[in-house]
């Protein structure tokens, strides 16, 4: 019997496949700009979306001459932030390879279809859209 030249040759190696796990240090600094961590370790949309809310409630704020309810609402999206990107950090490699970037209001819900999520968060923005409403209405009152 004739031996065939690939039957002499050793199986490739599989590859270990190792996630370049970001920095803990500079992900611990980022952390403090909400959105920045999340865009150091990769997760643009997610970054993006943080700081946009972040940036755009400071804007909002500012214009509206709103500086109590402004700094209310950027301290929660501070915390939010904070907290949100050590938890992506200090998870398990399995959990940060598998960890989908997506814009951080579909955390919150699927949008595709009617479900608990969704409705606790439309109940959230209304009673945003009216706690701004009512604040806005006093301060044009005086």
């Amino acid at each position: 019997m004739v031996s065939n030249a690939r039957d002499d040759l050793p199986e490739p190696e599989t590859p270990v496949t190792h996630v370049n796990t970001p920095s803990g240090f500079f992900t611990f600094i980022f952390s403090f700009v909400p959105g920045a961590a999340e865009m150091y370790m990769g997760f643009m949309k997610m970054g993006f979306s943080i700081m946009s809310i972040f940036m755009g409630t400071l804007f909002l704020g500012i214009v509206f001459r709103l500086e109590e309810v402004l700094l209310i609402i950027c301290a929660l999206l501070w915390f939010y932030s904070f907290f949100h990107a050590r938890n992506i950090a200090t998870s398990d490699e399995s959990e940060f390879v598998n960890l989908e970037d997506r814009y951080i209001w579909e955390e919150f819900g699927d949008f595709g279809g009617l479900n608990v999520k969704e409705l606790a968060l439309s109940k959230f923005l209304s009673a945003m859209y009216l706690t701004i409403n009512e604040v806005l209405h006093f301060y044009i009152i005086l």
